[in-house]
């Protein structure tokens, strides 16, 4: 057995000596391995972060919205805050918990057999992972259901033809019949209307959309009817008018189905900002403004060019969820009226999605020339 002296080592009865700077030199190179090693995870974990950071904040994206900056620009507050709450919520997307419920429920809405069951449209196209997908053989008839995204899409054209290829619809539900069948539809999608948009009579807000034909009104035949509901988180509107909407034809027959109802749960409430910081966020570049440039009558406006902004209300709404690329969290934000004075007797009226709270706030936006487009334009309504 080796004998150990101070800085020396006997091996078999013949001394080596170990410089000690050698023996330094080791531990340092040890101790600098380690630092290294603690550096390249604390590196990794703090980009993981970030990265999680940057998916995790409110998106104000829309296909209808322009970034909204200027260095210059005066923006002053002249809404009430009364009607505010205090908190508001931000609510995890979760994959639909009841999906086996919920296929088996649609499978009989459809009358589809699990032999109808398909893998996609097209053999180079598959359906995502976990969704469910139908297609009847006899009639076209054809049903996809993604859990995850807690998107539904059944179609029926036969439900708006009469027999054969007759165009003579009959039986087209009304309005009120046409409520009365969605009502009996939406618990079998795990929808309930305590998370809808109600009108002033407390009941759920709904469009009644028709589909007709003829040449007159006399002979005006319609052979659809729609209707159409709008969630609400918290009490508060989401963007999107048809998160649920359904078409009955012929003798009520469902035609028509379209679900975009992703599976929420609350993950915390935080405080609502206040006027000054909301304020400071629009001069940051962190609004967007509502851009309508479709009419040939629209008037085109820089940002540099309006003198005074005067925020005149303000509304909390929760954002539109992009069914094909869903977030993390859904943030509320604020729906801002505003008057931008442009001239001498010049106001016009703008929209602006703004954050509402200090969570998850989106990235600043600050182009060297930002401008939008306003319809109808207190101009053209001037014109003669």
């Amino acid at each position: 057995m080796p004998t150990r002296t101070p800085n020396k080592v006997t091996v078999g009865g013949r001394p080596e000596v170990i410089d000690n700077a050698v023996r330094a030199l080791i531990n340092h190179h040890t101790e600098l391995m380690n630092w290294l090693r603690l550096i390249v995870l604390s590196v990794a974990t703090m980009l993981a972060f970030s990265a999680e950071a940057r998916a995790d904040r409110l998106s104000l994206k829309h296909g209808l919205t322009e970034p909204f900056y200027s260095t210059t620009l005066n923006v002053y507050w002249a809404a009430p805050t009364n009607a505010l709450p205090s908190t508001v919520i931000v609510f995890e997307v979760v994959p639909d918990s009841h999906r086996e419920v919920t296929v088996s429920n649609l499978m009989a809405i459809g009358r589809f057999r699990p032999a109808d069951r398909i893998k996609g449209f097209d053999p180079d196209t598959p359906f995502s992972k976990g969704a469910y997908g139908f297609r009847a053989g006899d009639d076209g008839r054809w049903l996809v259901y993604d859990p995850r995204q807690g998107r539904i899409d059944f179609d029926d054209e036969s439900a708006f033809h009469g027999p054969g290829s007759d165009k003579n619809v009959e039986g087209v539900p009304d309005e009120a019949t046409v409520l009365e069948l969605a009502l009996r539809l939406l618990p079998q999608l795990g929808i309930s209307t305590n998370d809808m948009v109600k009108n002033e009579s407390g009941g759920p807000r709904c469009v009644f959309p028709t589909g007709s034909w003829g040449h007159t009104d006399k002979d005006t035949q319609i052979y659809r009817r729609g209707i159409g509901f709008t969630r609400s988180l918290d009490g508060k509107e989401m963007d999107g008018q048809r998160a649920v909407f359904m078409e009955f034809g012929s003798n009520a027959k469902l035609g028509k189905l379209e679900s975009r109802w992703c599976a929420l749960r609350p993950k915390a409430s935080y405080p609502v900002a206040q006027p000054m910081r909301i304020l400071q966020w629009i001069k940051e570049g962190r609004a967007v403004v509502l851009s309508l440039s479709g009419p040939p009558d629209a008037r085109y406006v820089r940002v540099t060019d309006i003198r005074k902004l005067t925020i005149t209300s303000i509304q909390p709404r929760y954002p539109y969820i992009d069914e094909d690329n869903h977030p993390k969290c859904v943030y509320p934000y604020a729906f801002l009226t505003a008057t931008a004075e442009l001239g001498e007797d010049d106001p016009e009226q703008v929209f602006l999605y703004c954050p509402l709270i200090s969570e998850g706030l989106p990235k600043a936006q600050r182009p060297s020339k930002a401008d939008f487009s306003i319809y109808p334009s207190n101009r053209s309504r001037r014109a003669p």
